[in-house]
């Protein structure tokens, strides 16, 4: 493993260990592949977060920086359609369960935006699946277009029913 992964890889841990991110901080880190990495496994929003106040290049905590601010803009637009979706919902008498996301950020981190996602996972009730399409499609959302399966077709397949 490079000394840049293992790096990214300790700021991002949900405990950093201080004395181990030093150790690797002290080496010489090639700050391409760090931004690489990060990028390519969706953490730049949280090393921002675990770099911001660490002598590192500017130029590197300006890009880390943008890309926390993008991710911020992200995952509360992500939130507002969250509550949204959850309103309608328990307006039609459907109980739904959120996980993964802005919700799994804030659990693990204490802050949506620490945790990049670009969708909204959702649990209903087998029974309820029709009625929460229903529900989905009158707010404005659709299927994939890719997959032109249904709601119904697509919960089904990701719920070892086909």
């Amino acid at each position: 493993m490079t000394p840049e992964i293992e790096f990214v890889l300790e700021c991002v841990r949900p405990r950093p260990e201080p004395a181990r991110v030093r150790e690797l901080f002290r080496r010489p880190l090639d700050w391409d592949v760090v931004l690489l990495a990060a990028k390519t496994h969706n953490l730049s929003a949280l090393l921002f977060w675990r770099l911001k106040d660490e002598a590192i290049p500017a130029g590197v905590l300006e890009l880390l920086r943008e890309a926390f601010l993008r991710n911020c803009d992200r995952s509360l637009g992500l939130l507002r359609e969250l509550i949204q979706v959850t309103q309608e919902l328990g307006r039609c008498k459907i109980p739904v369960a959120t996980f993964k996301g802005p919700v799994l950020a804030t659990l693990l981190y204490g802050h949506a935006g620490l945790r990049e996602c670009v969708d909204l996972d959702l649990l209903v009730r087998a029974g309820d699946v029709s009625l929460a399409s229903r529900a989905l499609r009158a707010m404005g959302y659709h299927t994939i277009p890719e997959t032109g399966d249904s709601l119904e077709v697509t919960f089904a397949h990701y719920n070892g029913q086909m």
